[in-house]
């Protein structure tokens, strides 16, 4: 990479003072010129403002005082200074054939081609066609693109390539000979083509039309074969509205009887209706004695919950994690609402492995709080077994604070000690309980 600096200016350039000329001649500068660098007979060439790292504009403008520096590879380049911001000389300025050698920009000089040295001439046999990039064999070349070659004159007869051009002259420019049998100047009649051999064509017997065909519209009133065209349907459709609904004529509105249930999508009759779903109702005070539809909300308001059973088994898993990770067995019923068990019973199911027990022990309870209602079973004795068992746990006679049990989910924990290992049996806990209305 090597920099050249030059000057932007023109020698025999009259000096002019005020406004008037001299016929002394002086060495003219031109500032902020246009500055363009070609490669030496060829087109534009890549410039950086610096040693080969950040590209330079080309063209770009020379400084205030005419001054211009650009780098570029060895090589050779032309460079042209043309006007630019209503300075400079009337007509481009050519700076022609700068050689630019940066010795450190390459390696060094050539000692030999193809073992020949000093002026050394390119001859037959110095590249294959594969070295060198874009080139064709000479036998059975694969040409792509658009191949050019000379067009041989009009008549050549021989192996000379021809061209379009030369295809073109050569065809007889004289028309059409014949045409179904017929010779000279030939004109269309009927019968020349079939509708099959008309692009586009329709049938005139029984035509299947797509798109959106149109026609002439009929004159209103028309009664005849005539094709009818929407805009003579819509001209011929009354403009007023219904004239009659159920028999009423006028300003017609709904009443009762206009429709039946059936006739009406998604409607339950008034007489044994078969809802689907989850229909729903007002709940009716509590006491209330009627034909009012008593939903679930009343029932448990009333007292009325029947025993409810749940089941879950607990995993070999889940068992392992029991001391930090307590399992949910009913979710929180909601406010006003509490989970009141009237039996529990837990069911073992060995499996090859009994549980090593660390001291700890089974706790069902509301939301795992350890209350005073909680209800305590030792592990020992029982996950630690080698054959399936069965427990039934006795319900906790305490008492304690209304918020304890309220809105709160059951729960089986464990306490004390820590959580028992190797096992892999799984536990079955068959709870029976009430939900009961908080008053």
């Amino acid at each position: 990479m090597q920099s050249y600096t030059g000057f932007a200016q023109q020698g025999d350039v009259q000096v002019v003072t005020s406004g008037l000329s001299s016929t002394t001649v002086v060495e003219g500068s031109y500032p902020l010129c246009l500055v363009t660098v070609n490669l030496h007979g060829a087109g534009l060439a890549t410039i950086y403002s610096d040693n080969g790292i950040t590209p330079l504009a080309n063209p770009f403008t020379a400084n205030s005082n005419g001054q211009f520096t650009f780098y570029a590879a060895n090589n050779r380049y032309d460079v042209i200074l043309s006007n630019n911001a209503g300075s400079g000389p009337a007509s481009p300025i050519t700076i022609s054939d700068i050689l630019l050698n940066d010795p450190a920009g390459g390696a060094g000089t050539v000692n030999s081609v193809f073992g020949r040295t000093g002026t050394v001439i390119a001859q037959t046999g110095d590249y294959a066609v594969a070295q060198i990039t874009g080139a064709a064999p000479l036998a059975s070349p694969a040409l792509t693109g658009v191949p050019t070659a000379p067009t041989a004159t009009f008549g050549t007869t021989s192996t000379q390539i021809a061209t379009t051009a030369f295809v073109q002259a050569a065809i007889p420019s004289t028309g059409v000979t014949s045409f179904n049998s017929r010779t000279g100047a030939v004109v269309p009649t009927t019968g020349d083509y079939t509708v099959s051999q008309v692009t586009g064509a329709a049938p005139l017997a029984t035509p299947t039309f797509t798109g959106v065909p149109a026609g002439p519209t009929a004159s209103f009133g028309t009664n005849t074969t005539q094709l009818a065209t929407t805009a003579f349907v819509q001209a011929a459709l009354p403009s007023t509205g219904v004239t009659t609904w159920n028999t009423r004529s006028g300003a017609v509105v709904p009443v009762s009887g206009d429709y039946t249930v059936a006739q009406v999508t998604g409607a339950a009759p008034l007489a044994s209706p078969a809802l689907t779903g989850t229909p729903t109702a007002p709940t009716p005070s509590i006491g209330d004695v009627s034909t009012k539809i008593a939903t679930t909300q009343f029932v448990n308001q009333a007292g009325l919950s029947p025993i409810i059973t749940v089941y879950t088994t607990l995993t070999s898993a889940q068992l392992l994690a029991l001391h930090g990770t307590p399992i949910t067995l009913v979710a929180a019923p909601g406010a006003g609402f509490a989970i009141y068990p009237v039996a529990i019973s837990l069911g073992y199911d060995y499996n090859t492995t009994a549980y090593t027990i660390n001291g700890d022990s089974l706790i069902l309870d509301w939301n795992n709080a350890g209350t005073a209602f909680k209800i305590t079973f030792a592990e020992t004795g029982f996950l630690d077994q080698t054959v399936s068992q069965i427990a039934s746990l006795a319900i906790a006679a305490a008492h304690g604070a209304l918020t304890l049990l309220n809105n709160q989910p059951y729960t089986i924990g464990a306490s004390g000690g820590s959580n028992m290992t190797l096992g892999n049996g799984t536990l079955v806990v068959y709870l029976y309980y009430l939900l009961l209305t908080l008053q």
